[in-house]
């Protein structure tokens, strides 16, 4: 979804989707052919519209999503859930968070 987001918000203002940094679980560097057909066209399509330096690694620990599957109830209590990880306001060079390599076949 997200660079589903990104394609429709550069084509509407007109701009290079490269200037962009995304978020993503660890799934998205392994070979898209070893997932199920839903998680391999999805990681096949990211990986069309998208250059490897501009994904980083969101830790499951902190990605917001997973508070959603672990604590529906709650969820409106969470910090996380409302503003994300503290880092993700950050410059991502000073985020911490790690590159995002893709493997190629």
């Amino acid at each position: 979804m997200g660079t589903r987001l990104l394609k429709y918000f550069c084509e509407e203002v007109d701009i290079q989707p490269s200037a962009a940094t995304l978020w993503t679980l660890s799934w998205i560097r392994s070979d898209p052919n070893i997932w199920k057909t839903f998680v391999c066209n999805r990681t096949t399509e990211i990986r069309q519209y998208t250059n490897p330096v501009q994904w980083r690694h969101c830790p499951g620990t902190q990605n917001s999503a997973d508070h959603l599957s672990v604590l529906p109830s709650k969820v409106s209590y969470l910090k996380n859930w409302w503003y994300g990880p503290h880092w993700l306001t950050q410059e991502p060079s000073l985020s911490g968070q790690q590159i995002c390599y893709l493997m190629n076949n």
